[in-house]
């Protein structure tokens, strides 16, 4: 029987959607209103970023492509989001 502490059990859950070690080293230097407008210019930023590889996959521009995601990562980083 499976274990839901299982991580085989799950693929979502064994791999991590936050940095943990990252929000808390911001958590411990910036206050918590800027934490919160870090993660809104994330959310403002990649809506952004996920319009322009729409853009380039209808155009089927892989540099472009790669590009645009790789920028969607580091603005994706930058708030402790990971891939």
């Amino acid at each position: 029987m499976a274990s839901d502490k299982n991580p085989s059990s799950n693929a979502a859950s064994s791999s991590p959607s936050l940095d943990r070690d990252l929000l808390a080293i911001l958590a411990g230097t910036l206050p918590f209103s800027n934490i919160e407008a870090l993660i809104a210019f994330f959310l403002t930023q990649a809506e952004g970023h996920l319009a322009r590889i729409r853009a380039v996959l209808s155009e089927a521009n892989l540099a472009a492509l790669a590009r645009q995601a790789h920028s969607l990562v580091s603005v994706a980083g930058n708030a402790g989001a990971m891939a």
